[in-house]
Formats: C-alpha cells, sequence, structure tokens
C-alpha cells in the first residue's frame, strides 16, 4: 500500500511535459484539441491560441495542477468558452479512454480499485452501477467511498426515537428539534431533519 501511496504521488505531481515510460495520452471528451489525458492520471493544457477582447492570445503547453476536494478525490479545473469547471480527474481518464461507456442513463460511477481515490491510472479505475446489487458490493468493498450515499449511517430506530408498526417506521424523532414527528412530514426515510425544520433552515439561510 506504501508504494502505491508513492506512485500516485510521484505521477500526479509530475509536471514535467516529457511523456513518461508507459504513458500515453488522448484527448478529453468535449475538450478535443484543448485538454488531454494520460493512461497515469496526468492532464495537460495543450498548446494553442485563444481569442480574447484585446486578439488572440497563445496559450503554452503544461500538465495542469490537481487538488483533492472535499471527498478525496482529485480534481482539475477545464476552461471552455469561458466557462470554468471543476472535474473529477478518475472520470476524465477513465471515460476519455472508454467513450463507449460515457452513458448518463446507466446511471453508473467510476470508482478506484485499491481504494485510493488520488490513485487515477488507467488500470486502477473500475465502472460500475450506482443503484442496485452491484453498487451495494462496491460499498462494502469500500470501492465508491467518495459518494455520499456511501457514505451514509442510515439512523437506528428503536422505541426511544421511533414508533414501528409492522415492521414500518411511522413516528420518528426529528435530529433537529427532537420531537417525535410522523414519517410522512419527512421528505423521505434518509432524511432525519423533518420538513418543518429544513424549510425554517432554509428561510435562515436566505436571510
Amino acid at each position: 500500500m506504501k508504494n502505491l501511496k508513492l506512485m500516485e504521488e510521484l505521477y500526479y505531481k509530475n509536471t514535467t511535459l516529457t511523456t513518461l515510460d508507459g504513458e500515453e495520452w488522448v484527448d478529453i471528451i468535449n475538450y478535443d484539441g484543448i485538454y488531454t489525458v494520460s493512461n497515469l492520471g496526468r492532464v495537460k493544457s495543450e498548446e494553442r491560441r485563444v481569442a480574447t477582447a484585446k486578439g488572440d492570445r497563445k496559450v503554452r503547453e503544461r500538465i495542469l495542477s490537481q487538488a483533492k476536494s472535499k471527498d478525496g478525490r482529485l480534481t482539475v479545473n477545464l476552461a471552455l468558452n469561458g466557462t470554468n469547471k471543476s472535474m473529477p480527474v478518475s472520470q476524465l481518464v477513465y471515460y476519455s479512454f472508454n467513450p463507449d461507456k460515457l452513458d448518463d442513463t446507466l446511471n453508473c460511477e467510476v470508482y478506484h480499485k485499491n481504494k485510493i481515490d488520488g490513485d487515477n491510472r488507467l488500470v486502477n479505475l473500475g465502472w460500475n452501477k450506482v443503484k442496485g446489487t452491484s453498487y451495494k458490493i462496491s460499498i462494502d468493498l469500500g470501492n465508491v467511498t467518495h459518494l455520499k450515499e456511501a457514505r451514509h449511517t442510515p439512523q437506528e430506530y428503536s422505541q426511544l426515537n421511533s414508533v414501528i408498526e409492522n415492521n414500518r417506521v411511522i413516528v420518528r424523532k426529528c435530529k433537529c428539534c427532537e420531537q417525535l414527528i410522523p414519517q410522512k412530514q419527512y421528505s423521505r426515510y434518509g432524511i432525519n431533519t423533518c420538513n418543518a425544520c429544513r424549510y425554517t433552515k432554509e428561510l435562515a439561510r436566505k436571510k
């Protein structure tokens, strides 16, 4: 595991323009001729000319720096037509080398086989359904720890914080007001704050 960690840092922190051993580059989907990504998890801005208010400007070729997001994954900022986007490097690598897998209707997610969120080598990336049995297996294996749903710990219901009839929660305690609230006054089962408290918080936030 220590060697994998060192390998991870070596690749994504290496900003030399020299192609590394075994490294292959392809265009990032929807950014053809602008950005490329390698099978070792590096992202490059290609040399090009862009139009500005003061005329054309030359953009030099360079390896982009990567930053860790709150969920632990490495991200990189890409710009197109004046719009900047922070993109997960794992998705850029996997889908750019496997464009046939890029289909929003499939509801799938890229995960790290060795569970190291920063190791974005193509050989370390897998593709899995976000819902269903295969997704639950991935949670157990720790492959999708960056997803909020995978990190969510369901509330344990008991006679102290809920009323259960026929194996269904009818009433449960709101974690905000700490009152026993009917289940129908929650937006869904996974939410532990009642709708009234959520509404009050939203009004306070907008003030």
